[in-house]
């Protein structure tokens, strides 16, 4: 039969390692980050993660990024990656303070915003190109365009 023994003293207990536990909010975590708990004044919406999804992904260490590449995820992983962004980036790159955190962010923001506007442009010359070209080639117009050439006795 094995005998347990209680240690006497202190010394013989071996240090137990901390336990993390994600609580309600996700500020709680006390995990051992680079650059300490999440502050609460970079809660918000981060354009550049919404933007640029797995760019913005890469230089910020966030690896969830790439599940935009999974069918129907793009959009949806735009979205997750703009609400949690900017805690995801706080949590896994390395930051000298909350104002380079920021600077850095709002660079990665305006470059987010640049490419919505551009493939919003982009997208509305395309759709009214193809209108356009769909109108032009339509059989009436055919019709009206060449009603006097053809006469019917």
């Amino acid at each position: 039969m094995t005998e347990h023994t209680v240690p006497e003293e202190e010394d013989d207990i071996a240090p137990v390692p901390p336990v993390h536990h994600r609580g309600s909010g996700s500020s709680s975590f006390t995990g051992d980050w680079p650059n300490g708990p999440f502050p609460d004044e970079l809660k918000g919406w981060n354009w550049g993660a919404f933007g640029l999804t797995w760019i913005w992904g890469i230089s910020n260490k966030v690896w969830l990024s790439f599940l935009g590449f999974l069918p129907y995820g793009g959009f949806p992983m735009a979205i997750i990656l703009g609400i949690f962004g900017n805690e995801w980036a706080w949590r896994n790159r390395k930051f000298k303070d909350i104002a380079e955190f920021k600077e850095v962010q709002k660079i990665w923001a305006s470059w987010g915003i640049g490419v919505l506007i551009a493939s919003a442009v982009m997208t509305a010359i395309f759709v009214f190109g193809i209108m356009f070209y769909t109108f032009e080639q339509s059989p009436t117009n055919y019709q009206e365009e060449n009603s006097n050439s053809y006469q019917y006795d």
